[in-house]
């Protein structure tokens, strides 16, 4: 043994012996009550965690996605879109699909009426639904009426006073097509929702429009803290494969609304395509996520370990605690074969003292 680890060894008794002087029994006493102090703290911050989850935190999603497809069904005061330049096809009157359509029509004239109107303004109503592609000469076409069966299985899509009626604007019937040239678009620039969104859709054979890539985050109040300052943070992050259809639901498979954009996309190697950005309301929201091959669409939400990973003050404060723990528990052993080792000395002493 070193000179060095001797005197550290000398150093352990004395502190032992002064603490024996001071009263060991209750010594101990006080570290057994600090170690059962520190478990239920720690059982208390990991029940804590587990009631997070079960009771719910709001958290809200967002997504960020490159696609040439976008279902949308309005509700809100955001829904007001400012055009330039557009071309009206409305479903005409009396239609024949047997005359020959003009070939230099933007719409096929035989079935469309065809208008063209500069500085226009669309107020999308409450329930009206819309479908956005996008043309590979970047032309946006917006449809009317649409009939979504997942967003109508909702309650969200459609005249809720008369089954099976589709809410449009006015002199907009079901229908109509909305062509948005692709200079007056950029022009223009972003357009701005709020409602239900579908992005993409699930691809099949013959798609033409769909998903091609983007991104998503679930973002949560944050743990233990929620109460002193309202800030969100992210407990789980994703991307979205090509071809995937996204929508944002809540805990019994319903859209929830969503705010967001839809822009045109400049840059990159990617064909016609334009960048949808949405962030869904706080509440227990779910991500859907329909994928061509599932017989059910997979459902993304985070779990425990994602709320406990993303705390920083869950992990410090269980990491503190837990050495805390560790150190009683050192201790309490350490001066317990002290304690036994002294017992012995004295007992040893005294048969000496007695022979």
């Amino acid at each position: 043994m070193t000179d060095g680890q001797g005197s550290i060894k000398s150093l352990i008794g004395r502190l032992f012996q002064a603490i024996a002087g001071i009263g060991g029994r209750r010594f101990r006493k006080i570290l057994s009550w600090l170690r059962l102090t520190l478990v239920l703290a720690i059982l208390a911050v990991t029940l804590s965690l587990i009631a997070a989850q079960l009771i719910g935190l709001k958290r809200s999603f967002v997504i960020e996605a490159r696609s040439s497809l976008l279902d949308l069904v309005f509700t809100g005061n955001f829904n007001n879109w400012q055009f330039d330049q557009v071309i009206i096809c409305r479903p005409a009157d009396s239609p024949d699909p047997r005359e020959a359509a003009n070939p230099d029509a933007p719409c096929p004239d035989n079935i469309y009426e065809i208008s063209k109107q500069t500085d226009y303004t669309i107020e999308w109503p409450d329930h009206s639904g819309v479908r956005l592609t996008l043309d590979p000469d970047g032309t946006l076409v917006v449809e009317t009426g649409r009939d979504f069966p997942f967003l109508k299985a909702s309650g969200k899509a459609g005249n809720p006073d008369r089954e099976g009626e589709q809410v449009t604007p006015p002199g907009l019937p079901a229908g109509t097509l909305i062509l948005v040239p692709a200079k007056a678009w950029f022009r223009n620039a972003a357009l701005t929702f709020e409602g239900a969104a579908t992005i993409g859709q699930d691809i099949r054979s013959g798609v033409r429009h769909y998903l091609h890539e983007g991104r998503w985050e679930a973002r949560q109040t944050a743990l233990f803290t929620w109460w002193l300052r309202q800030f969100t943070e992210v407990i789980k992050d994703g991307h979205l494969h090509h071809g995937v259809e996204v929508t944002v639901v809540d805990d019994k498979k319903i859209p929830v609304k969503v705010f967001g954009h839809v822009a045109p996309f400049l840059g990159g190697d990617l064909p016609a395509v334009f960048t949808v950005v949405a962030l869904s309301e706080p509440g227990r929201t779910e991500l859907r996520l329909g994928q061509f091959g599932l017989r059910d669409p997979a459902i993304v939400r985070p779990d425990l370990l994602d709320l406990a990973s993303s705390s920083a003050i869950f992990v410090a404060a269980f990491a503190v605690l837990t050495i805390l723990a560790a150190l009683t528990q050192i201790l309490s052993d350490l001066f317990a074969r002290h304690g036994k080792g002294n017992a012995a000395s004295r007992a040893k002493s005294e048969k000496e003292l007695h022979d």
